[in-house]
């Protein structure tokens, strides 16, 4: 999934978006009919493995169309709101229970999908395809200055050609050198690796532990778990997309800043989770209180990402992104189970809680920096951005049409 992404991430950029999403989760639901109505393996192979790269245009589609329907100061709580729909689909997910015990797990995957292709066709008449940012128009040069027109007429759009492969690769090129030299998009990336460093280590790991730990309580961490998760993560996601809009005005660092508050204020109740081991409920509370905090950075870090790289090629950068933090979590999996393996954690249950108590501090603890330097270079962005616009209204107000749609700060200096 994450692989196909990038290439979705290409397509993003050039087609209808509404389309494509459209077009894409009617074929997953598809996909997720034909897992319960095909009896032969290799068919139910085949349908996940294309509901994983039907499904992998949502992300670079739906954050790709966030930015252009909402403008900066309402747009992480936009992405809070899309991002906390994953938690949503966690708690509705136990209706699958019920379907199951009346339709069988085939039934059951035949409902969904079904249910999935009647929400695919509302998609239709709900989304609408927002018009995507101008790139910044060609200064204008001496040789020019006679025949270049005052602002540039745009022209008729060129039907987009059909990517290939080279397309493709230079595409990915583009995308991690925009997301590496640009330093705000940088240091998010990194941040939000080590996040997800730390998240896929919980979600692979977190219920070995307690299964090892607390052999007797298997049902009720189950249940609880899953109610923790659904509700509490849920509050945590859409809590850091409305406090980041609400202190935007404020100041620029608010993003960066309720990304370290999340980690910070994660860590030491998940610290107590890991290092009691020997009060269930004790530890299963701390969970609790981890999940309350723990999921809130999402939503502004991928806005400072949105907002400071180059629009045309949004849905790539998004894809890109995507696939390095899910490197950094497949990474994270496989460094663990290893470690454990080899300090025989088998035959030492509690190195299933200190390994992963250590891998969780890498994670929250270690992000910290790198979010504060990403919220700094952000702040210089969105203030250049700013005052680059008083600038242009202070122009149009005194009359001078002399200056140029694609005209940088020092040239309107100048005119002025």
């Amino acid at each position: 999934m994450s692989f196909s992404g990038i290439f979705m991430g290409l397509l993003v950029d050039r087609y209808n978006r509404k389309w494509l999403l459209v077009v894409c989760s009617f074929v997953w639901s598809t996909c997720t009919f034909c897992t319960g109505y095909f009896k032969p393996f290799w068919a139910l192979i085949l349908a996940r493995f294309f509901l994983g790269v039907f499904e992998s245009v949502c992300n670079p589609a739906a954050y790709s169309l966030i930015r252009d329907y909402f403008p900066p100061s309402h747009r992480a709580r936009a992405n809070a709101i899309y991002s906390s729909g994953i938690y949503v689909g966690s708690a509705i997910s136990s209706i699958s229970i019920v379907l199951i015990n009346a339709f069988t797990w085939r039934g059951s995957f035949m409902v969904t999908g079904m249910i999935g292709m009647v929400f695919s066709v509302l998609a239709l008449f709900v989304l609408r395809e927002p018009p995507r940012p101008s790139p910044p128009a060609p200064k204008k040069t001496e040789d020019k200055e006679e025949t270049e027109p005052l602002f540039n007429t745009p022209k008729s759009p060129e039907p987009p050609k059909k990517p290939g492969c080279g397309d493709f690769i230079r595409g990915f090129g583009k995308a991690t050198k925009e997301l590496v030299s640009n330093p705000t998009s940088r240091y998010c990336l990194i941040g939000s690796a080590l996040r997800f460093f730390g998240g896929y280590s919980l979600a692979f790991y977190l219920p070995i532990y307690f299964q090892h730990i607390y052999t007797s309580y298997d049902k009720q961490f189950g249940v609880l778990n899953a109610v923790m998760a659904s509700i509490l993560a849920f509050l945590s996601a859409l809590s850091g997309g409305i406090l980041s809009d609400m202190y935007h005005s404020k100041t620029y660092m608010a993003k960066s800043y309720i990304c370290i508050l999340s980690s910070v204020l994660a860590a030491p109740p998940m610290a107590l989770c890991c290092i009691i081991q020997d009060k269930f409920y004790l530890s299963i509370s701390m969970l609790g209180l981890n999940y309350l905090f723990a999921e809130a950075w999402g939503s502004p870090a991928i806005t400072m990402l949105q907002d400071s790289v180059d629009p045309s090629m949004i849905g790539f950068c998004i894809s890109a992104f995507m696939f390095f933090n899910t490197m950094a979590g497949m990474f994270a999996t496989f460094a663990l189970g290893e470690i454990q393996q080899w300090m025989d954690a088998e035959n030492n249950l509690n190195v299933y809680g200190n390994t992963l108590f250590l891998f969780l501090m890498i994670s929250y603890i270690g992000c910290c920096p790198f979010y504060y330097l990403a919220g700094k270079h952000y702040s210089k962005f969105m203030d250049a951005i700013a005052f680059e616009k008083d600038l242009m209204e202070k122009a149009e107000e005194e009359g001078l049409d002399t200056i140029h749609e694609g005209d940088s700060m020092d040239e309107v200096e100048s005119v002025q």
